[in-house]
């Protein structure tokens, strides 16, 4: 019967042992488990994302930073009454477009090699205009350099251009006549 005894006390202290065991080794396990993922963690400071959304506490977009037509945008008050956009791309360069009063006020400035737009392409350059562009101006570097000061579509302007034929001056009046020009 002692032997029994012996042998039901030594099962017991086994059993003990074994579940401490099990316990030390779920303690290592989780602790390698935290460790390896803070080994894994990016630097303090450092966020990844496709695309950076700022908003208020209301949910209004207040500003974005991401890629938009193959260029890396930042946006400040999209789609509000005032706002500014600067661009980097490879293929059209870099420009900053700013507006106030829903886009009727603004300034276009463009670096690269080409900026992309709705008709097409335009050089590099320079604009400032308000009233939606009837009074400006504009200035564009390329084959066809010039610059503009009056209206978009030349009426009541100064036109100086300086292509690859030859350079040349006009004042036009207010139908887009010119009224004086040389050469």
């Amino acid at each position: 019967m002692e032997r029994e005894r012996d042998l039901i006390e030594r099962l017991e202290k086994l059993e003990k042992n074994v579940l401490r065991t099990r316990q030390l080794v779920l303690v290592l396990l989780l602790a390698l488990v935290a460790l390896v993922a803070l080994w894994r963690e990016k630097p303090e400071g450092q966020i990844r994302a496709t695309e950076f959304v700022l908003t208020d506490a209301h949910g209004t977009v207040l500003a974005k930073l991401g890629r938009k037509d193959l260029q890396t945008c930042l946006e400040l008050g999209a789609g509000r009454p005032s706002s500014a956009y600067l661009c980097v791309g490879d293929e059209y360069g870099s420009d900053l477009f700013l507006s106030n009063r829903g886009g009727a006020d603004r300034a276009l400035l463009s670096a690269g090699s080409q900026l992309q737009e709705p008709g097409g392409t335009a050089s590099p350059g320079l604009v400032i205009s308000e009233r939606d562009g009837r009074n400006l101006i504009a200035g564009r570097l390329g084959t066809d350099m010039g610059l503009i000061v009056g209206h978009a579509n030349q009426e009541d302007s100064v036109v100086l251009s300086s292509s690859d034929a030859r350079p040349s001056i006009q004042v036009s009046g207010p139908s887009g006549k010119a009224r004086w020009k040389a050469p």
